[in-house]
């Protein structure tokens, strides 16, 4: 299993969090890509149903995973 994570912020010097929105559980950092392009893929972990990605500068946005 592998889950691929992607979105944009438009502060380029954030550092973007993602956690297994249920248990807060971390699962890692996002990998900037420049332009405010942001990405992370995490493999061998069970589907998550929903995940959040909080930037070090305060933000937060939640999202369902989608099996594929």
């Amino acid at each position: 299993q592998q889950l691929t994570v992607t979105t944009t912020d438009s502060n380029t010097t954030a550092t973007l969090t993602v956690t297994v929105t249920k248990t807060g559980a971390v699962l890692g950092v996002m990998t900037t890509k420049g332009n405010g392009k942001y990405t992370a893929m995490f493999t061998g972990i069970p589907n998550p149903k929903n995940i959040t990605v909080t930037s070090s500068l305060g933000g937060t946005a939640s999202a369902k995973v989608k099996a594929r």
